[in-house]
């Protein structure tokens, strides 16, 4: 999954888009969750939190936590647990960084 942050909300005014897994997202509606850039957090019964770290700055946000399991709701039905397939983007990714080497 994603979070897209247009670009008056960035330090450098560019678009930043945030990616984790899933997973990180459903652990995280039910207790502490995430290492490194990433980490969420019920906050109360009705609130998620998700903080975001960069070497630019931090971000925490809170999200409705029942909106939150909606979605991953509506998302497994897209796409099963477990059947995300990254070999594309995996691809894509590399393609991009080592640029047609």
């Amino acid at each position: 999954m994603h979070i897209d942050f247009p670009s008056g909300s960035s330090a450098d005014g560019a678009d930043v888009t945030w990616a984790f897994a899933r997973t990180l997202l459903a652990e995280g509606l039910t207790g502490p969750a995430g290492i490194g850039d990433v980490h969420l957090w019920p906050c109360g019964p009705a609130h998620t939190v998700v903080e975001l770290h960069s070497p630019h700055g931090m971000a925490m946000i809170r999200f409705d936590t029942s909106s939150l399991r909606r979605f991953l709701h509506r998302s497994y039905a897209v796409v099963a647990l477990g059947g995300e397939d990254l070999e594309p983007a995996l691809d894509d990714g590399l393609t991009s960084l080592l640029g047609g080497v």
